[in-house]
């Protein structure tokens, strides 16, 4: 616990925070989700190319997956960044394409404001680009060639913009292993935040020397000096050049003397600035040609002239014009010139057999043709930038960094439990949803578990950053719903010194101090600060660990005895009388509501009794061990493996702690006690390098605790003392049914902090706020689903109970259709609607018992298909209920409602892999409690057509079943037959007999009365519809109608806007089907009209690119 005083400021901010969909819901954050351009390509085979330096990449036909060797090479397609690259040279030896590292430029969307991310030669995150490359339907982008005629008649270019660049990244400006840091630190980035280079003057001596070189760093080992020097190469006569530096302050007032010379003994003073504590400053000043370099170049020099004042360097820029000439670089600078003039440039000492490329635009390079003393270029009105090169310096393409990676067409409204986790715990995050979607108590979720590769790729272009799992976020909150929550399975290290490039088996959260709630704030109209979903981390490194965890969550939710967790533990620190004294009276005062109704607890109070800067040990296994504790809270002064009143770990032998199926919830109000950003994961407990106490306490098997939340860094009283007490309300002064999980209960108090202290971002004076840090910093370590201290038992789910809507239909909100349905008792439950919108995506619209109405979200249908969807979880009566059903936009009609959860099934899920052909087997294991006959019911995706799977049980024949068409990213469930399984494991293969199929889940057992997406309706397609598959599409798809043989007609597509994209007359002969594919410009909504002389047909179609 810290006792500073700290500055805050008052703003005036109007909150918006809408739990349904408005007009703006629709704004993505950051501008995109980051998968727009896979729309359409999610079906296909991919390869990831890793790229860490600039210059022409060659790989190897022979390296890339037999699919790649044997295809068309003029179909291959190269993405990076959402953008098709222009492929320099594709065969069947090599693929040559210019390729850039990453440049951190996504880290801007990280910093608040985004403007203030100012060192733009640092990623914090990641060095490496992704190229994705994929076999298309249409030939791939290829770079183009010019080669123009020699014009001597045009003056020659003399010289180019040069600039050297020098960028230092040995340090990081708000390190925390400096004594001399910052007093506050945000968990979101602001502009002092950066890679810099290493703290100037070295040491704490009062005299400074002028330093000609960068130091080695002790936070970097292997780190090496890097002199401050510059080229200046080869200056075009009469230029001048001009430097920019980037200095930091490192604490104090630095008072820098910035000196140049041709060498460390021939300095002169340029100038002389100040640098305040950890702000950056910009220093701008011209070069002298004759006082500052040679032909050998020069160097600068920094001196600071103040003791107890330190800064640093983050990187120098050196610009002059240069001579063309190889001998000084191979990449050369020009400025713009008019559209389609011509530029001539005569480069100096070539490479033997040059190549020359434009490449201005990185991912649309050109290849130039011509010599090298009179190159002609054709200027499009931007600067140019040229690239000298040669086949032998082309770069080749480690196997290493080729990869095969597959692509999820996620459907958001499919989901509302989202796990993310790092690569080698995916089998115990796919446990964890297995138990989420089957066995949870109370709430049955649909979950979807993924990996943070899958992540990185689908959602930032295969570059990793907590960038990408808050678009992930982002996406998969589009369908309107923000009744999820997001687990995070995996480590994070976010200690700016520890920090590993590329992120390996990490799930990241924001910043240092690292915040979860920065990853999920601020989305679709939630206010900035606070989480637009519930987030949690189990901050394992094993799958065992998980699994260890989920085991309680299981045991915790099924328990019955709930009496022993009306205990709660209030532990008091502190440094001092006072200090004891103050925060015992903090717990003290909103005690009532623990003792108090509806909740009636027993407080358990342990004061500390040595008022010194000591620490004191507390053992508590009498009470934890016996009769049990509810939750136990602290409040004093800690650290991340011990606290000043210390109950320390649950593993320590030498505590005795054994609480076995009894596990409190934790709440750690001390400086960094759940500070599990450090890479601290030692095996032993009481030590500075051991694993966080409080990890300790979340993972240990069998014991310790069922959740942890607390401060990752600063914890001042005050701030915490107001979180308290709006903390204790929202858990204890609720009743079982209207207090939210652990997670909703801390978005609760997010809100609540944010709407009191009305905290907000203001470029011009963004100030720390200790209340709006200590909202960030509060890390919850457990699932943020968890119901915690229920009084009663979690109530089961009640079976599955369905009723008739009768296919009654609703085009506008004024058509209500209203049911009832009788309840044997009272609770919330899921809603699965049977239902068919295919004229396009619907939102409904539901009112229970005379209440305010509620939307939901619809996705199209077939025509002639009934689907069902989960609508919601809804409060209902015993007895009767009146449920009204409208359209809020489209043409619904409505067929089932199924309340609460169908009966047990065994559901595995298998992974979205996709199979094409025969030969494509894709094997799991499933396993069975008892064998029998089964029906087996499959989620499957086959968007290119009807299709005809096969599949083999336990090595026995191959079976087939059909498969009906889905839409482009549609997932359906069909019911393929009965199968008999063995009790114990059975092995079942999967396959296509023909067509293109996706296997995502494979449920065997009664599943209850439901119409499965896959199934046909009674309803067939009538003779006067237009029906359009894939719908919604990427402007390719197919009309289907019927047209009297002999009669006249006109297909006419047209834009909202009434601009005409296509016309098409001919003549009738019966059914009709017209493959169509529209310019790749047209996005949005369109109009089909198919004209007669007695009629006019219309359909409405959705393009998305």
């Amino acid at each position: 616990m810290k006792l500073k005083k700290c500055t805050s400021f008052c703003g005036v901010l109007l909150l918006f925070l809408c739990l349904c969909i408005s007009d703006t819901f629709a704004q993505k954050w950051s501008g995109v989700n980051g998968n727009e351009w896979l729309a359409g390509k999610y079906s296909k085979q991919w390869v990831r190319i890793g790229v860490s330096a600039k210059g022409v990449h060659k790989v190897a036909i022979s390296s890339l997956p037999a699919a790649f060797q044997s295809a068309d090479k003029a179909k291959l397609q190269l993405w990076h960044r959402g953008n098709q690259v222009g492929i320099l040279k594709s065969d069947n030896t090599e693929i040559l394409f210019y390729g850039v590292p990453n440049d951190g430029a996504s880290d801007s969307l990280l910093y608040r404001p985004s403007s203030s991310r100012i060192n733009p030669y640092y990623s914090t995150f990641s060095n490496e680009s992704a190229y994705f490359l994929v076999v298309g339907d249409e030939n791939g982008l290829r770079a183009l060639v010019e080669n123009t005629a020699v014009d001597t008649g045009i003056t020659a270019s003399q010289f180019h913009n040069q600039v050297e660049i020098k960028a230092f990244q040995t340090e990081y400006t708000y390190g925390s292993v400096d004594s001399y840091r910052p007093s506050t630190y945000n968990s979101y980035f602001e502009g002092g935040k950066m890679g810099t280079g290493t703290k100037l003057p070295v040491g704490t001596a009062a005299s400074s020397p002028a330093y000609t070189a960068n130091p080695a760093s002790t936070w970097q080992a292997g780190s090496v000096a890097t002199n401050f020097s510059f080229a200046a190469k080869n200056v075009y006569p009469g230029s001048v050049p001009k430097v920019r530096m980037l200095l930091s302050g490192r604490y104090g007032a630095a008072e820098v003397q910035i000196k140049v010379g041709k060498n460390a003994s021939s300095l002169r003073h340029v100038t002389t600035t100040n640098t305040i504590d950890f702000v950056p400053l910009e220093v701008n000043f011209d070069l002298d040609p004759v006082q500052d370099y040679d032909i050998n170049g020069g160097t600068f020099g920094f001196q600071n002239v103040i003791s107890t004042a330190w800064f640093s360097v983050n990187y120098y820029t050196v610009s002059y014009a240069q001579t063309v000439d190889v001998n000084n670089t191979n990449e050369f600078n020009f400025p713009a010139a008019s559209a389609g003039s011509k530029s001539r440039i005569p480069i100096l000492n070539p490479p033997a057999s040059p190549l020359f490329y434009d490449i201005s635009n990185a991912d649309t390079p050109r290849i130039i043709q011509g010599v090298a003393s009179n190159l002609m270029v054709t200027r499009n009105g931007s600067p140019l930038k040229l690239l000298a090169t040669s086949d032998g310096q082309n770069i080749s393409v480690l196997p290493a960094k080729i990869s095969a990676v597959t692509f999820r067409d996620i459907n958001p409204s499919a989901y509302n439990y989202l796990i993310v986790a790092s690569e080698n715990l995916a089998s115990s995050a796919q446990a964890f949803a297995n138990y989420r979607q089957n066995e949870s108590p109370g709430t049955r979720y649909s979950p979807i578990a993924i990996t943070i590769k899958e992540v990185y790729n689908q959602f930032n272009y295969g570059e990793p950053s907590p960038v990408a799992i808050r678009r992930f976020v982002d996406y998969m909150i589009s369908d309107g719903n923000k009744s999820k929550f997001l687990l995070l399975l995996g480590k994070s290290i976010m200690s700016y010194q520890r920090i590993v490039k590329e992120l390996p088996d990490e799930v990241p959260t924001v910043g240092f101090p690292g915040s979860d709630l920065l990853l999920v704030d601020g989305l679709r109209d939630t206010p900035d600060d606070v989480p637009t979903i519930p987030v949690g981390r189990v901050s394992a490194l094993t799958d065992a660990e998980v699994n260890g965890y989920l085991d309680k969550v299981r045991t915790y939710e099924a328990q019955t005895d709930l009496t022993w967790r009306k205990n709660v533990m209030h532990i008091s620190g502190g440094k001092s009388a006072g200090e004891i004294g103050q925060f015992t009276s903090y717990l003290s005062a909103i005690g009532s509501t623990v003792t108090g109704t509806p909740f009636g607890g027993t407080i358990i109070q342990k004061v500390k009794t040595q008022a010194a800067n000591v620490i004191e040990q507390l053992n508590i296994s009498p009470e934890l061990n016996g009769a049990g504790l509810g939750m136990i809270s602290y409040f004093g002064h800690g650290t991340t493996y011990r606290t000043d009143f210390n109950a320390g770990y649950v593993t320590d032998a030498a505590k005795g702690y054994n609480n076995t199926n009894k596990y409190p919830v934790m709440f750690f109000n001390g400086c960094g006690a759940n500070n599990v950003f450090s890479n601290l994961f030692g095996a032993t407990v009481n030590a500075s390098t051991s694993r966080p106490l409080s990890l300790d306490w979340l993972i240990a098997p069998g014991k310790g605790a069922i959740a942890v939340f607390g401060n990752t860094w600063d914890s001042y009283p005050a701030a915490s003392k107001e979180y308290l007490n709006r903390l204790y309300p929202a858990i204890f002064s609720k009743s079982d049914s209207d207090r939210g999980t652990v997670g909703q209960i801390l978005q609760e108090v997010a809100l609540r902090t944010k709407l009191e202290k009305k905290y907000a971002y203001r470029s011009s004076d963004n100030i720390y706020d200790a209340h709006r840090a200590n909202v960030h910093q509060v890390l919850l370590q457990g699932d943020p689903a968890l119901r915690i201290l229920m009084s009663e038992p979690i109530a089961a789910i009640p079976q599955s109970t369905c009723e008739s809507l009768g296919d009654q239909c609703s085009g506008n909100s004024q058509e209500v259709r209203p049911y009832n349905i009788n309840m044997s008792s009272s609770g919330s439950v899921p809603f699965r609607l049977t239902y068919k919108a295919h004229e396009g995506p619907s939102t409904g619209r539901i009112r229970i018992n005379g209440g305010v109405w509620q939307t939901f979200n619809l996705a199209q249908t077939n025509i002639g298909k009934y689907v069902e969807a989960i609508i919601g979880t809804y409060a209902l009566n015993a007895g009767d209920n009146t449920i009204d059903f409208a359209s809020g936009d489209g043409y619904i009609c409505f067929r089932q409602l199924c309340t609460g959860t169908p009966p047990p099934s065994n559901c595995t899920g298998l992974g979205d892999v996709c199979s094409g052909n025969p030969s494509e087997i894709r094997s799991y294991t499933i396993n069975m409690s008892a064998g029998g006959s089964k029906q087996f019911k499959l989620t499957y995706k086959a968007h290119e057509g009807p299709s005809t799977g096969r599949m083999r049980i336990n090595g026995g024949a191959w079976q087939t079943f059909g498969l009906v068409q889905t839409n482009i990213g549609q997932y359906v469930e069909a019911t393929i037959g009965s199968y008999s399984l063995n009790a114990g494991n059975n092995t079942v293969e999967f396959a296509s007999g023909g067509g293109y199929i996706c296997f995502r889940q494979l449920c065997t057992g009664n599943t209850g009365t439901r119409i499965s997406i896959g199934e046909n309706s009674i309803e067939q397609q009538a003779d006067d519809e237009v029906s359009v598959s894939p719908n919604p599409n990427d402007g390719k798809f197919d009309l289907r109608f019927y047209i009297e043989p002999g009669k006249t007609a006109v297909l006419t597509i047209l834009s909202q806007a009434g601009t005409e994209l296509l016309s098409k007359r001919f003549v009738g002969h019966g059914e009709h089907l017209e493959h169509i594919q529209l310019d790749s410009s047209a996005a949005g909504i369109f109009l089909v009209q198919l004209r007669t002389n007695d009629r006019i047909r219309t359909k409405k179609i959705i393009i998305v690119r």
